[in-house]
């Protein structure tokens, strides 16, 4: 059992975490909603907590460089710690409300980005549930 426990701390047989959006097409000013859930692996493990966040792809200038860069621009906390049972569902609904700026006007970051989503945002491939 010791060594099933430090195969899934190792993410071999461990928990499995997937995000399911009810819509995946948000508008600036809207809100995404959607649930996380989490397939218990083959031992009982231990969540310290669960979040969501939000990110864009955006092209970050910098000197003579362009590159594309992933940026987390909301994030939730779902909740604290728990145990997960081996092979259990667990599932958490969500509300993220999509922030009205975009990342030109966001002083935080570092270098010239320009969001590439104008508009009508996709979210489908941008939002992200994870264990801690």
């Amino acid at each position: 059992m010791a060594f099933k426990k430090l195969l899934a701390s190792l993410g071999a047989g461990g928990a499995s975490v997937e995000t399911v959006l009810h819509e995946v097409n948000v508008v600036p000013g809207g809100v995404v909603q959607g649930e996380v859930r989490i397939q218990g692996g083959s031992v009982n493990q231990q969540i310290e907590g669960l979040s969501v966040g939000l990110q864009a792809k955006v092209e970050v200038e910098s000197g003579d460089q362009e590159y594309k860069q992933d940026i987390e621009f909301t994030k939730s906390s779902l909740g604290g710690a728990f145990e997960l049972q081996a092979g259990a569902v667990h599932a958490v609904p969500f509300g993220l409300e999509i922030p009205v700026g975009d990342a030109d006007h966001d002083d935080r970051r570092a270098g010239a980005a320009r969001d590439e989503h104008r508009g009508e945002h996709r979210t489908g491939d941008r939002a992200c549930g994870g264990l801690q």
